[in-house]
């Protein structure tokens, strides 16, 4: 899937970049180490990164008489749903760090404004200046500073970094603040074939990203797949960044015509794929230089929350793209006091174009948390020899480009003369936390033979039938390592008459794995025969499987103990990518039926062919219809390939109790229809800083999920004044805080 293009990358003389920033080598490379596995120091040469590319949004003041919008959109102009990719990729981060009900109340007129823009089917034309007005809206009214306003406005563009289109200039009033966009996104036929690309990309990007084993994994897959399709945007100069707007948005990235961005690119990208697969993250603006005090030129990265440490960790995926040699992994979870010597973010306490959230949570900071150390890439033991084959292995998995650290120049020889086609490379030098280590990158473009690959069945014994058994193969392990589906293509031998263990699957590797491996399995006639396909059939005298009832209760079934996968460590997650989930039903040649697999934070919901098994998604209470939220919670699979959801159909959205969907219809026309999915909505638990009022009002103002203000009596709550706390206890809330 790697493939870097191979261009060199030259830099501005103006930025200087020390040690602390690393060393790249910026050209030329360099043969094996010598036979006793050093590295001669003097092939380390310094690096340069690119800073410079993301610039402040500009402001431009006119008075109300000299403006006026050139189009005003209306419903009536829309042309069809914007793609739910765009609404998914967006965060939510800067609407939270809003101060009051009328800056969030003004954020959502910003809102209104681009939604509509984005699937209007009418042109936007150039006013007297030559602005391309997209709307406007009014902060006057609700009692807004235009400080306050432009505030807003950065922490909307902050939160949506699908959107391409929104100019970096900005025109305010007295009154209002007016959103433009650029001559070459004037057209709706333009807007619609770029907003095409980037949802196709999205959507290839992050099936690849839920095959990943955890977070950590898919956050590497994001990472890798956006540095390795594109490059640094310059201009013709090859030193200054390129200023055109593409360059500086997604729309660099997923436009086949570019695949050229600058910072800004690079991080609107990362931030966009968390949002999209709901990675919690932070969209980073400041400065960035090694010469410290703050210096240097305007940049952009991104901060990405990490469940299994519990932290953030900082990404600079510009400063991990090397050009020609390919990227590396340096920047990526770098410990917080090392990063922020060359970072420099801005703050709350700024205003306009420097104004940012406050990034809340801890950050990693320390080498243990870096990605070379968690992701298993850091080499400090001496079998160095199954340490070469576990991160080739790895690496191969969704690519061919490989960096590991070492912590000195001869374990690094050591690794380098164990790899096959690791003959020619580059070496780089950085420090962590006082601490210099070594990173090599290679683009390992020889194929792995996976022939000593172990494979995992859901069984080893069928019953004979007549017809062939084809078991489901749950895992390929090679070197310590779980493949992918793609890496592998199954067949099977020897897979109709009875036997003991004469059967067989085999495994031929597919997509940068060659050779093959197999296993056995038994065909018994001892075991009742089962009729193929026949949902009439009675699956209890299969005494080999024992069908999920949705209806039983676990607890209740001494034969059923119930895995908390978190606590028992002999468990193994369940690989969505493979068809071995739990509810699934398995057909009589050993085979899992054609089943969809719906999948969100909240539950699992698997409709196969004979029979339906469905586990309640929970959501809290947001006063309004939740169709569009529970929509963006499901994605469904068949087959291990994830399908568009167009639109489900859902009874009871609004209020606590139990709703139900009853349709789903895929975007490629599928239907699923007289479905019974029951939705549990629960009643919110209001927290503290939900109170957006004195309590000591008749009506306290409480924000609630989906950006909504409710007001609630007095009459429902309980003030204990001793202990300064307020209980909620209403039909659709919940909950005691401190006030």
């Amino acid at each position: 899937m790697f493939n870097k293009k191979l261009l060199c990358k030259f830099l501005p003389a103006f930025i200087a970049v020390t040690a602390i920033s690393g060393s790249r080598m910026t050209q030329g490379a360099f043969a094996a180490p010598t036979s006793d596995n050093t590295i001669v120091a003097e092939e380390i040469r310094e690096e340069s990164a690119p800073v410079g590319g993301w610039e402040p949004v500009e402001v431009i003041y006119k008075e109300d008489t000299d403006i006026k919008p050139t189009l005003r959109f209306h419903k009536n102009v829309v042309n069809g749903s914007l793609d739910n990719v765009f609404s998914k990729g967006a965060g939510n981060v800067g609407y939270n760090s809003l101060a009051s009900d009328e800056m969030r109340t003004f954020y959502n007129k910003i809102n209104d404004i681009a939604e509509e823009f984005m699937s209007a089917s009418v042109s936007v034309t150039p006013d007297q200046y030559g602005y391309y007005i997209v709307g406007n809206a009014m902060y006057f009214t609700l009692g807004l500073s235009k400080d306050e306003a432009l505030q807003v406005y950065h922490a909307y563009d902050y939160d949506h970094p699908a959107y391409y289109w929104i100019s970096n200039t900005v025109c305010t009033t007295d009154t209002s603040l007016y959103l433009l966009t650029e001559k070459e996104y004037a057209s709706p036929s333009a807007r619609q074939a770029i907003n095409k690309q980037i949802a196709d990309g999205v959507r290839a990007y992050a099936a690849l990203a839920n095959k990943g084993e955890d977070t950590l994994d898919k956050i590497s897959i994001i990472h890798d797949m956006i540095i390795d399709d594109v490059d640094y945007a310059y201009k013709s100069d090859g030193t200054t960044p390129e200023s055109e707007k593409w360059a500086h948005s997604v729309h660099g990235v997923f436009d086949s015509e570019h695949k050229r961005v600058v910072c800004e690119g690079y991080a609107d990208t990362f931030a966009l794929m968390m949002n999209y697969l709901d990675i919690p993250n932070y969209y980073i603006v400041g400065k960035a230089s090694s010469s410290g005090a703050g210096g240097g030129g305007g940049h952009a990265w991104n901060a990405v929350y990490d469940d299994a440490i519990d932290k953030y960790m900082y990404m600079d995926l510009t400063w991990d793209d090397c050009g020609k040699d390919g990227f590396y992994n340096k920047y990526f979870g770098m410990p917080k006091t090392d990063f922020e010597k060359s970072h420099f973010k801005y703050s709350s306490s700024n205003t306009g174009s420097k104004w940012l959230y406050d990034l809340t949570g801890d950050f990693a900071d320390s080498f243990e948390e870096t990605y070379y150390n968690r992701g298993g890439f850091y080499y400090d033991s001496a079998d160095y020899s199954s340490f070469a084959k576990k991160i080739n292995t790895k690496v191969h998995r969704f690519g061919t480009m490989l960096s590991f650290l070492a912590s000195d120049t001869q374990k690094l020889g050591m690794v380098i003369n164990t790899l096959s086609g690791a003959d020619s490379f580059s070496y780089y030098r950085t420090t962590y936390k006082g601490t210099e280590y070594y990173i090599f990158i290679k683009n390992m473009t020889d194929d792995v033979d996976l022939s000593s690959a172990t494979i995992t069945l859901n069984k080893d014994a069928f019953a004979h039938t007549g017809n062939e058994i084809k078991p489901t193969v749950k895992s390929v392990v090679l070197n310590d390592v779980r493949l992918i589906g793609d890496n592998y293509n199954v067949s099977y031998e020897n897979n109709i008459s009875a036997g003991n263990n004469t059967a067989k699957v085999i495994v031929t590797g597919n997509k940068r794995f060659t050779g093959t491996a197999n296993t056995t399995f038994s065909i018994r006639n001892s075991e009742p025969t089962e009729t193929p396909d026949d949902p009439s059939a009675d699956p209890s005298t299969d005494p080999t499987e024992t069908p999920v009832d949705p209806s039983v209760d676990p607890s209740t079934d001494p034969t059923e103990t119930p895995v908390d996968p978190s606590t028992d460590p002999t468990e193994t997650p369940v690989d969505p990518y493979t068809p071995s989930d739990p509810g699934a039903t398995e057909s009589s040649d050993g085979s899992d039926s054609n089943s969809f697999d719906h999948t969100s934070n909240y539950s699992t919901v698997v409709i196969s062919d004979g029979a339906k098994v469905t586990y309640p998604l929970t959501v809290s209470f947001s006063g309004i219809n939740r169709k569009k939220d529970i929509q963006k919670m499901l994605t469904i699979r068949v087959n291990g390939e994830e399908k568009t959801i167009k639109k489900i159909s859902i009874k009871k959205a609004k209020n606590v109790g139990t709703a139900v969907i009853t349709k789903i219809i895929l975007s490629d026309g599928t239907k699923l229809k007289k479905l019974s999915i029951p939705i549990e909505i629960v009643k919110y638990t209001v927290r503290t800083e939900d109170i957006k009022s004195p309590v000591t009002e008749k009506k306290i103002k409480v924000s609630i999920p989906g950006g909504k203000t409710i007001k609630v009596s007095k009459k429902d709550v309980t003030l204990d004044e001793t202990n300064k706390t307020i209980t909620f206890n209403t039909k659709n809330l919940t909950g005691t805080c401190s006030y």
